[in-house]
């Protein structure tokens, strides 16, 4: 299976999945989080997204997943950004499956999934951690972009 596919199938199981009562707690933010246990103001856009791309790859027949470690926080966002930007290639137009990576100057990196590319450039994401606790992974509106190495990139995977 293709890799850009598989990561989709995945991120579309996991909707509906996330916070369970309180902020960054839950039964699947542990699964994301490797079971470890970094509560509080552990973001976990990049833990989930992680996750997927982690399981994509073993569904679509690779024998290791990309090597990056599942935590959470801004920190783990930058880590799996450069991570992406490592073993991917930035893309200017994104398809189906490719990791957005935007940088929000004052607030953080926020890592998200495209599920599709709509004509004039609106994209429906897979998106976890967006919302008021009990926040879940859900899809997400996102309008056109303006290509910005510096705060929007598309990357893909496979």
């Amino acid at each position: 299976m293709d890799l850009n596919k598989a990561i989709c199938k995945v991120a579309e199981a996991m909707l509906g999945h996330g916070e369970d009562g309180r902020n960054n707690h839950g039964f699947w933010i542990r699964i994301w989080r490797a079971g470890q246990k970094v509560y509080g103001s552990g973001a976990w856009c990049a833990t989930s997204a992680c996750w997927i791309v982690e399981q994509a790859c073993y569904g679509a027949g690779m024998d290791k997943p990309l090597p990056v470690r599942r935590f959470g926080g801004g920190r783990s966002a930058r880590k799996f950004a450069k991570r992406c930007e490592k073993f991917g290639r930035v893309v200017k137009q994104p398809m189906p499956g490719d990791v957005e990576l935007r940088d929000r100057p004052g607030v953080g990196m926020h890592i998200e999934i495209v599920a599709t590319v709509h004509p004039g450039g609106n994209r429906t994401n897979y998106a976890g951690n967006v919302g008021k606790p009990p926040a879940k992974y859900k899809l997400v509106q996102q309008p056109p972009w303006k290509f910005d190495k510096e705060h929007v990139k598309f990357i893909r995977l496979g």
